[in-house]
């Protein structure tokens, strides 16, 4: 066999396995059963405390950030989005890590749209890791109107609470679709 036909069939073979993946992917998304999912993103974040977390309920300045990769039905040139907050003053604690919140993030998709997600998180704890899933709106920008629906894994060492500077830093893996 010919080595060029021998690597172009390794590419297309890759090429099918990538679309198999990515098709189940976007299949076995959160978003509400009745809705298709337009945008599907994945990728690390990062949530920072300062002061870190005690077990003292207390104001924090809270900044979160996301660098997802996305794929998109309606626009194909979407392929990534950044999400960054800041929260000023929260009274926090490593408990309250545990309590229903609501979040308006910023997400800036890498064709330089924005959108703004306000989203109602629910956080579950069990053995090290916070899972929180979060189902909202954007309220403004591209996908406007859209629901939206997340699942964020965190591994974290809670006894970190007990240490003098605290829990200041929460990193993970987040997912997060938005609805047609």
């Amino acid at each position: 066999m010919h080595p060029s036909r021998h690597r172009l069939g390794g590419v297309a073979l890759g090429w099918i396995v990538a679309a198999v993946i990515a098709g189940a992917w976007l299949a076995a998304a959160p978003a509400p059963a009745h809705a298709l999912v337009d945008a599907a993103c994945l990728g690390p974040e990062t949530n920072s405390f300062s002061p870190g977390l005690t077990n003292r309920l207390e104001p924090h300045d809270v900044t979160y950030s996301a660098s997802l990769s996305c794929l998109s039905l309606t626009d194909p040139a979407i392929r990534g989005a950044t999400v960054r907050g800041f929260v000023s003053g929260a009274l926090r604690s490593c408990t309250s890590l545990l309590n229903v919140n609501t979040t308006t993030a910023d997400l800036t998709w890498n064709t330089g749209e924005r959108s703004v997600m306000r989203t109602l998180f629910t956080p579950n704890y069990a053995d090290g890791q916070l899972v929180i899933v979060g189902v909202g709106t954007v309220t403004s920008g591209k996908f406007a109107g859209s629901a939206v629906a997340s699942v964020e894994a965190i591994v974290t060492d809670l006894l970190a609470c007990g240490s003098p500077g605290g829990l200041t830093r929460l990193d993970g893996v987040w997912r997060l679709d938005v609805a047609l």
